[in-house]
């Protein structure tokens, strides 16, 4: 005759017995690892575009700005000079200070800003 003590003892020792319960263990497999990455990158990704757009063109516009105080500096119009072999050094100057300044400015589009 059985007891209830030695039915739970040989239930144990199938391959049917019950796994202690973790908080985590779901978490266990590489495919519910790549869900939890997935939802947690998707639940932040708006938080980090939200004013990058508006930083990328308020750098732009302070690059610009730059650059037209460069060329007045100069004694030039910035928009009229057009690049050439008599192109003056100084105006050379200014506009590869204006592109080192753009393209700082995607770092400035792509970084999160709140």
């Amino acid at each position: 005759m059985f007891t209830c003590g030695s039915l739970l003892a040989s239930f144990n020792k199938t391959k049917y017995a019950l796994q202690p319960y973790t908080t985590f263990a779901m978490f266990q497999s590489s495919k519910m690892k790549f869900l939890l990455a997935v939802c947690v990158l998707m639940a932040l990704l708006p938080l980090s575009t939200v004013a990058g757009p508006l930083a990328y063109g308020v750098c732009q516009t302070g690059c610009n700005a730059g650059v037209v105080a460069c060329y007045a500096a100069a004694g030039f119009t910035f928009g009229t000079v057009t690049a050439g072999a008599s192109t003056p050094l100084v105006i050379m100057g200014c506009n590869a200070a204006l592109g080192v300044c753009m393209a700082g400015c995607v770092a400035a589009g792509f970084a999160p800003t709140l």
